[in-house]
């Protein structure tokens, strides 16, 4: 599913940003990696990181998301853990198991995506 969502991603922006070069396509990492980006916006920073790796990435995302079943589902397929906030009233206990989930796909050598700053305007 990912997969899918990626070349959506790349041809809707290819089609969107026609006039900007965007950089970083051809990257090939192998690995762990773990990718840190800013967070201006909630949407086009992801679409832009996604569309910068060729490798699947697993995001660290507000756990809010993750509410609804169904949106649950997707998220999860589509490589999203729930990071849960205490600016969101919830639990930070519960963050043992996306870190753990975290740890265990870079040790996998996977790649994780996070953004620090933790918010959307």
């Amino acid at each position: 599913m990912y997969k899918s969502l990626r070349s959506l991603i790349c041809y809707i922006l290819e089609r969107f940003f026609r006039t900007i070069k965007i950089e970083g396509t051809n990257r090939e990492e192998v690995g762990p990696l773990l990718v840190v980006s800013n967070h201006p916006n909630m949407m086009i920073d992801s679409l832009l990181v996604v569309y910068s790796y060729q490798r699947e990435l697993s995001f660290l995302a507000k756990s809010t998301l993750f509410q609804n079943p169904i949106s649950n589902f997707i998220l999860r397929k589509i490589n999203l853990l729930p990071v849960y906030r205490k600016s969101d009233g919830l639990d930070t206990n519960l963050n043992a198991k996306t870190f753990s989930e975290a740890s265990k796909i870079l040790r996998e050598g996977q790649a994780v995506l996070i953004f620090p700053e933790g918010r959307s305007i």
